[in-house]
């Protein structure tokens, strides 16, 4: 049922009923009612596990020893990845996460999470910068590299456009932090 959701939503029907589900899954209408509280359980139920695999390929990539550049790049390639992956499933999940508190909590933390990552994975480039630097850097990468951004983006570049902004943007980000922590 829950892949029902997903590939109905992945279609571009964004708001499919029970009957749509419960067709797609080849299930009865009463089964996703056996199964969930409600359709809000179910597309809750969702949304965590879209989340959960955006956050999988959404991920930094292994830094083992690379340069700054490598990594910037690596980085912008995964999000292209995830991004066109669970498009329209983070689409609906926007849509409704006012209303769905669950849903919101969700997106909440997959951000903190993705930002958490950044300031990992170039933390070399940030250890010379004071913490309020850092935190700005932080802000600024997740906000640059956010679904959100590219969603945006993607509406008017191609993807080479747009992983050559992020790239530049975000080497200019990371350049300015160690400058700024050698004043």
């Amino acid at each position: 049922m829950i892949d029902a959701l997903v590939e109905l939503i992945q279609e571009g029907d964004l708001e499919p009923g029970a009957k749509q589900i419960a067709e797609r899954a080849g299930v009865s209408h009463r089964s996703i009612f056996r199964s969930f509280d409600d359709t809000t359980d179910l597309a809750e139920t969702a949304a965590r596990r879209e989340f959960a695999a955006a956050a999988q390929l959404a991920g930094v990539p292994d830094a083992a020893k690379r340069a700054m550049a490598a990594r910037i790049g690596a980085l912008v390639d995964s999000r292209l990845v995830s991004y066109r992956k669970v498009e329209n499933a983070t689409r609906v999940a926007r849509h409704h996460a006012a209303r769905y508190p669950r849903i919101n909590d969700e997106m909440t933390t997959l951000a903190i999470v993705l930002r958490a990552e950044l300031l990992d994975y170039f933390g070399p480039e940030l250890t010379d910068a004071d913490r309020p630097t850092q935190t700005a850097i932080a802000d600024a990468m997740m906000t640059l590299t956010s679904f959100d951004a590219w969603d945006l983006a993607r509406r008017v570049y191609r993807d080479e456009q747009i992983r050559r902004s992020r790239s530049t943007a975000l080497d200019v980000l990371l350049c300015n932090a160690a400058a700024r922590g050698q004043r």
